[in-house]
């Protein structure tokens, strides 16, 4: 029975993370407002609607297989989608073959350029190897559960400072979903200043996950409202 539904699930997103199927989607349900609904964070929040002018800039950090990046894209904006698992990576790109306006990079995010070690749960028995990527992160000690063993590899991680600030113009919305490594990357936008060339963020927190982030997270909630940033920069995205 579970392996049925393993089957079934790998073969309903085969279809939906098809080039061509993409590519409809985006013409059927393009829209200029992008509406991310109450389900999309942690928190009951009301639905966040924002308007979105053709050619603007969305960046997708921890893309994973494109289900978000596919809602960013139909807006008309250049999406600039970030992904570092090799696995996720192939399906990403080939998903977004047919629209010019989607770019993807096998990349991680971070404070700085680096080399870092990606480090995702293996999927041993019933599980689906690419459910298992969502549970990915380059924070040491992120993974400590030892009832699972862990598949390693080597990834590139760009500064998100310095490509934001190359980009030369403003950035509509960025969403962070990277594991973890959320508190370096927004104390960094803050420490630049690049922060105020970015009009929406939202971010997934990981504190739950990883308890060494406790501390680090409630003190970037703390400097983020004292900044006065609370309604541009969301920490509660699920």
């Amino acid at each position: 029975m579970i392996v049925t539904e393993t089957i079934r699930k790998i073969a309903a997103r085969k279809i939906r993370s098809h080039w061509l199927v993409e590519r409809a989607q985006y013409e059927l349900r393009r829209s200029p407002t992008l509406r991310l609904g109450a389900d999309l964070f942690k928190t009951q929040a009301s639905q966040i609607e924002i308007d979105v002018s053709p050619g603007a800039i969305i960046i997708d950090c921890g893309a994973n297989v494109g289900n978000i990046t596919s809602l960013f894209c139909r807006t008309g904006a250049t999406v600039y989608a970030f992904e570092p698992n090799p696995l996720c990576f192939k399906i990403l790109s080939s998903r977004f073959l047919a629209l010019r306006s989607v770019r993807c990079f096998n990349q991680g995010v971070m404070d700085r350029d680096c080399k870092m070690i990606l480090r995702t749960p293996d999927p041993h028995g019933p599980w689906d190897a690419l459910e298992c990527t969502v549970g990915s992160s380059v924070i040491p000690g992120a993974l400590a559960d030892d009832t699972y063993t862990v598949h390693e590899v080597e990834v590139e991680c760009i500064d998100l400072d310095w490509f934001i600030q190359s980009l030369g113009r403003r950035v509509r919305l960025l969403k962070l979903d990277i594991e973890g490594a959320e508190v370096c990357v927004l104390n960094r936008l803050l420490d630049s200043g690049t922060i105020d060339l970015i009009d929406y963020v939202v971010a997934e927190t990981h504190e739950e996950e990883i308890a060494d982030l406790k501390v680090p997270i409630a003190t970037l909630r703390e400097r983020i409202e004292n900044a006065g940033l609370a309604k541009r920069v969301r920490l509660d995205w699920n």
